[in-house]
C-alpha cells in the first residue's frame, strides 16, 4: 500500500469523445457487482430465490443513489442552493451512506411485505453485500481526492493536491488515508460477517436469529465510521459541537444494540411461555 505515498490519483478514468468515465463511477459499479455476487450466494444458503435478489438489487441501487445523494445535498444546502447545477453530478462525490441506508431499509421493507417475506432475513443477506460494496466504493473517495483525514508523517500518508487541501492546511502535503482505514475495516466486517452467516445456517447460534447479522453490520459499520470521523478535516454540519456524520453513527449502533436486545428476547418468549 505505500505506492499511494507518492502516487498522484487523477479523478478521470478515461474519455471517448464527449464522453468522460470517472472512477468514482467506475469503483460505484464493481462495488455493485461484488455485492450482488457475495448477496446471490448468501441467498441460496437459506434458499432464498433468485429473483428475489435479482429484483430487489435493481430497485437498490437507483434508490441508494437517490437517498444518498438527497441526504448529501441536503447536509450542504446552503452549497447547493447557490450552485443547483452541482446537484445531479454525483460523479464529483457526494453519496452520504446513511442516506442511502435508509432508502435501502424502505425499499427492502416494502418489498418483503408485498412477497410475503422476512423482512430481517433479507436484511442478513444483503448486509454483507453492502459492507462489500462499501469497501470497494471507498476508493472511489481517493480518485477525487476527498474525505481524507488530517496531516500525517505515516510511510501511508496519501499526498493532496493544493487545490483540495482544506483552508487552513495549505502547506500540509501528506495525510491520513481515511478511505483506506475504512475499506479495510470494511473488508474485515464482511468476512466476519459471510462467516457469522455461514456458522448459522451449520447449526442454530445466537446469530441464526433473523436480524442478528444485520445489526452487527450497523453497529461495527457505526463504530467504523465514527473512528474515521475522527480523523477527517473536510467540512460537515456540526450539531451540539460533534460532526453530525458521528451522531448519526451513534444513533445506529444505540438503536441496532436495543432491536437486537428485543428481537432475541422475543425470539425465546415462546419458549419461556408455553
Amino acid at each position: 500500500m505505500f505506492f499511494l505515498h507518492s502516487w498522484h490519483p487523477q479523478s478521470v478514468a478515461f474519455t471517448i469523445g464527449n464522453f468522460t468515465v470517472h472512477w468514482y463511477g467506475i469503483y460505484l459499479a464493481l462495488g455493485a457487482l461484488a455485492g450482488y455476487w457475495l448477496i446471490s450466494r448468501l441467498a441460496r444458503l437459506v434458499n432464498v430465490e433468485e429473483r428475489h435478489v435479482a429484483n430487489l438489487f435493481l430497485w437498490l441501487v437507483p434508490t441508494g443513489l437517490l437517498g444518498g445523494r438527497l441526504y448529501h445535498v441536503t447536509n450542504e444546502w446552503s452549497y447547493y442552493l447557490a450552485h443547483p447545477a452541482e446537484i445531479a453530478k454525483i460523479w464529483s462525490g457526494g453519496l452520504a451512506i446513511h442516506g442511502a441506508v435508509l432508502a435501502g431499509l424502505l425499499v427492502i421493507w416494502s418489498y418483503a411485505r408485498r412477497h410475503h417475506l422476512g423482512f430481517w432475513r433479507l436484511l442478513d443477506i444483503f448486509t454483507p453485500g453492502l459492507a462489500l460494496g462499501q469497501a470497494i466504493g471507498r476508493w472511489g473517495n481517493y480518485f477525487n481526492q476527498e474525505l481524507f483525514g488530517g496531516p500525517t508523517t505515516l510511510p501511508w500518508g496519501i499526498p493532496i493536491e493544493p487545490a483540495f487541501r482544506p483552508s487552513g492546511y495549505e502547506l500540509s502535503a501528506y495525510f491520513h488515508p481515511t478511505f483506506l482505514y475504512e475499506s479495510l475495516g470494511l473488508l474485515l466486517t464482511v468476512i466476519l460477517l459471510v462467516w457469522l452467516f455461514w456458522k448459522s445456517t451449520a447449526r442454530q447460534n445466537f446469530w441464526s436469529v433473523p436480524g442478528s447479522i444485520a445489526l452487527l453490520y450497523f453497529f461495527l459499520a457505526g463504530l467504523l465510521r465514527i473512528g474515521t470521523e475522527l480523523l477527517r478535516i473536510d467540512r460537515v454540519p456540526i450539531l451540539a459541537g460533534i460532526r453530525l456524520p458521528i451522531l448519526a453513527s451513534l444513533l445506529i449502533m444505540v438503536a441496532a444494540v436495543i432491536i437486537l436486545i428485543v428481537l432475541h428476547r422475543h425470539h425465546r418468549a415462546p419458549a419461556n411461555h408455553p
